[in-house]
C-alpha cells in the first residue's frame, strides 16, 4: 500500500462518519470528517437547505 492511501475498513468508516455528519446535522462531527481546508458554504438565501418532496 503506498502513503495516503486508505485501508478498505478506514474508508468505509470516513464515509459513515460524513453520512453520520449529514443525517444528523452534526457540525462538529462534519468538521472531523472532512480534510482541514474544506469551507463551509451556505446554501442561497432563496433556496431551502434541505431538499423538499
Amino acid at each position: 500500500m503506498q502513503a495516503g492511501q486508505l485501508t478498505q475498513a478506514a474508508a468505509r468508516e470516513a464515509v459513515e462518519r460524513l453520512y453520520r455528519a449529514f443525517s444528523t446535522r452534526d457540525v462538529a462531527l462534519l468538521r472531523e470528517a472532512v480534510t482541514s481546508d474544506w469551507q463551509y458554504i451556505p446554501s442561497r438565501p432563496d433556496k431551502s437547505p434541505v431538499p423538499t418532496r
